[in-house]
């Protein structure tokens, strides 16, 4: 079974994740710019909804909110609404590292997923009937996954080409055959035919302005180690061992004793092993 999520639980899910980080005891609330819902502004950050009033001290085992960055993915298990379902749906979609944006050229193609929320938020249209279509969205992000990776890059190297891939594929693809996929203008003017129209070749056109808010296109910087094995004590005895870490490849270590300068930069910022 599917595991869907309506807007009126969403809400205060989303709410819950970013009070638990935030530094204030105020319930967030979305500061919305004028226009937002038809000339492609968008919230900003903001907090004056009220108390934060989630009960995390009011059950068997009381604690309380961080209200500091989150240490782990794992953490997230004890937001508010954070439940199984939530998790078992959304769970491999999250990251806690590497800020605020969503290094798209790392997305792998079964995360589409996070592709389809992007296209959602970065519509230049969002009354568009595409956007309320859950198959068409994922038609569209498996689309556009599929491509990236198919092209090793050659057609996508930056945000503002990745809008203008969207909004019109056939002529970016044509950029890349005649060696202008270089330029962040180079489908400017012959998208105007698909634009037009407000819906493109894929049937949906991107903001630039909101695309660039929510995502970036650069090196992959965070790495994710999960690793299952077993220790072998004595003949009769074995120990299975589950590790899990962090790695951050651009991290600058201040205080290393090595002389090697490839130690200067990289380290482990989260290590577990049970």
């Amino acid at each position: 079974e599917i595991y869907t999520l309506s807007l009126h639980d969403a809400l205060p899910i989303s709410r819950a994740i970013i009070d638990w980080t935030d530094y204030d005891t105020q319930q967030f609330a979305p500061v919305v710019t004028p226009g937002s819902t038809t000339t492609g502004g968008g919230p900003s950050s903001g907090s004056g909804g009220g108390a934060e009033a989630y009960s995390y001290d009011g059950g068997r085992d009381p604690y309380k909110a961080r209200d500091n960055f989150y240490d782990t993915l794992e953490e997230v298990n004890l937001v508010r609404g954070v439940g199984d379902a939530f998790w078992s749906t959304f769970g491999e979609l999250f990251t806690v590292y590497g800020g605020c944006q969503i290094n798209v050229g790392a997305i792998p193609p079964e995360k589409w997923p996070i592709m389809a929320a992007i296209i959602r938020y970065a519509a230049k249209d969002p009354t568009n009937p595409v956007l309320l279509d859950d198959l068409q969205v994922a038609a569209i992000a498996q689309r556009i996954l599929g491509l990236m990776q198919m092209t090793g890059g050659a057609v996508v190297q930056n945000v503002t080409q990745l809008v203008n891939f969207i909004n019109n594929p056939e002529q970016a693809m044509q950029n890349m055959m005649t060696g202008n996929g270089s330029s962040n203008s180079s489908s400017s003017s012959s998208s105007s035919s698909s634009s037009s129209s407000g819906q493109g070749a894929l049937g949906i056109q991107l903001d630039t302005n909101k695309a660039n808010q929510v995502m970036v296109m650069q090196a992959r910087r965070i790495y994710r180690l999960d690793a299952v094995g077993t220790i072998e004590r004595t003949r009769d005895k074995k120990i299975q061992v589950h590790i899990r870490g962090i790695w951050d490849s651009e991290h600058m270590n201040q205080n290393t004793t090595s002389n090697d300068p490839n130690d200067l930069k990289g380290t482990w910022v989260y290590w577990r092993q049970d």
